[in-house]
């Protein structure tokens, strides 16, 4: 299987409303959504997503992208790297979407020049590891923070989760774990194409806790028993550590699996793209 197309079952918040069709920036031919080109334009200071026929006529006028240079401190020997990096201005819009600059393996990451960015654009490198998706259970994690050429290319990830496993006690999902990654915000999650039970808790109900264990309580008053997933059937289930600051480094840890639905999967990798 393809690295990337291994993750691509991450972050599907973090994803904008997009387009139905990707289209070239200069001629306004259909591309390919995730195999393409970009063309920096200086006079608008935007990215252009563009065709192959297009990007060959004006790269040789246009700005390169240059070499991100990114290292990962402590990345696990069994751990996939690669490297997300966008491109965003406050003032393009209302809710601007974040230009995609590079997708792809860590050792190959591209990023914009300093010679075409403005102070008010934010240039954002997300490095990320997974495991393979062969393995039961997949350990996913990442930290983005703003970058341009010249500043700090060395990033650390957070924590994996330590004993992180779960289990179907009185009919209700739980979730245990030995040693949890410094967070602000963590998730219990199971899912299925059509029900989903969440439970969202803070730093502070966990030190609360007697045990280190959260139950996807589904007894509780007012819950009606036909939106109980089937935890005999497929479902995906996933413990989340999420932890911001207000310089935009964004730390997340995941623990994975997929249940009864054959080959484990990664988080996905489009919800971290756009």
């Amino acid at each position: 299987m393809n690295a990337l197309a291994a993750l691509e079952p991450f972050v599907r918040a973090w994803r904008a409303v997009a387009p139905p069709q990707e289209r070239c920036g200069v001629c306004g031919h259909a591309i390919d959504d995730e195999h393409h080109e970009h063309l920096i334009d200086l006079e608008k200071r935007a990215l252009l997503c563009s065709c192959t026929a297009c990007s060959t006529v004006f790269a040789q006028e246009g700005t390169a992208l240059v070499d991100g240079a990114f290292t990962v401190t402590n990345a696990d020997f069994d751990e996939q790297l690669f490297t997300r990096v966008t491109l965003q201005n406050p003032t393009s819009g209302a809710r601007p979407r974040p230009a995609r600059v590079y997708l792809g393996p860590l050792a190959r990451a591209k990023v914009a020049p300093e010679a075409v960015l403005l102070t008010t654009d934010t240039q954002v490198a997300t490095m990320i590891g997974t495991t393979s998706p062969d393995v039961p259970i997949v350990n996913f994690r990442s930290l983005q923070r703003p970058f341009r050429v010249g500043g700090n290319a060395v990033f650390a990830f957070p924590k994996h989760f330590v004993g992180g496993q779960w289990a179907v006690e009185n009919g209700d999902l739980t979730a245990r774990w030995i040693a949890l990654p410094d967070f602000a915000r963590f998730d219990f999650t199971a899912r299925t194409p059509t029900r989903s039970h969440e439970l969202d808790v803070s730093p502070a109900f966990i030190d609360m806790l007697d045990d280190s264990k959260l139950t996807l309580d589904t007894t509780v008053p007012g819950y009606q028993r036909e939106w109980r997933i089937d935890l005999a059937g497929p479902y995906d289930r996933r413990l989340v550590t999420f932890k911001g600051s207000g310089t935009g480094v964004v730390a997340i840890s995941e623990l994975s699996e997929r249940v009864n639905m054959g080959q484990a999967v990664a988080p996905a990798l489009d919800s971290a793209m756009d």
